[in-house]
């Protein structure tokens, strides 16, 4: 599975994290949550949690990234980036 976070969104990510005082481990949880007849609906938020049963966990540009594994359809070649 690809999920590719620019270097734009990985410094954005950084930033908040940073701004929010949390963990730098903290990583960056990707969700997907059912939008009805808009399609799917995406999530981000941090989260300390990991299950390796049930996650899946990637690095990219320096931010770990995770997501359920059931999700890894639906995610691969997802591009994430950050306009201001």
């Amino acid at each position: 599975m690809a999920i590719e976070l620019t270097p734009v969104a990985a410094s954005e990510v950084k930033r908040i994290r940073e701004e929010q005082k949390l963990d730098p481990d903290m990583h960056l949880r990707i969700g997907i949550g059912g939008g009805g007849c808009s399609g799917l609906q995406y999530a981000l938020g941090f989260d300390d949690q990991f299950d390796p049963t049930i996650d899946a966990s990637y690095e990219v540009n320096g931010v770990k990234i995770v997501t359920r594994k059931k999700y890894a359809l639906h995610l691969d070649g997802t591009i994430i980036d950050f306009q201001d």
